[in-house]
């Protein structure tokens, strides 16, 4: 559930399904994210056929960034090792958001579509 701090994260593992939307700016992320961390992880080990993610961030402080690089690393282990198809759904609607799509895009090989929600 959405706080004014956390973002809303909903994960189907069946689906094979993660969006997480919101602001992400809380006091401790290792509370939001290590939980996701974990689901993902195991996810991975047998994930579903198709893995779509979809990122709607009104804001994301520096923290919440790292957590999201780490969570979309085991994402791309399974796109890259495994061929796994994995579908990666940026949305942005300011130049902070789209910048922080860019650098998961740059620094990540499995694809990021940037999508501007303007």
């Amino acid at each position: 559930m959405a706080t004014k701090s956390s973002p809303a994260i909903t994960f189907d593992a069946e689906k094979g399904i993660l969006i997480i939307e919101g602001q992400s700016i809380p006091e401790n992320p290792i509370d939001l994210f290590q939980p996701l961390m974990e689901a993902v992880v195991k996810y991975c080990q047998k994930p579903a056929p198709k893995t779509t993610i979809e990122l709607r961030f009104d804001y994301c402080n520096t923290s919440s960034v790292k957590w999201i690089f780490h969570i979309l690393e085991k994402f791309e282990s399974i796109y890259v090792y495994e061929k796994q198809a994995v579908e990666i759904k940026f949305f942005y609607s300011d130049e902070n958001t789209l910048e922080m799509g860019k650098y998961l895009q740059i620094n990540l090989a499995v694809p990021i579509d940037l999508i501007n929600v303007q």
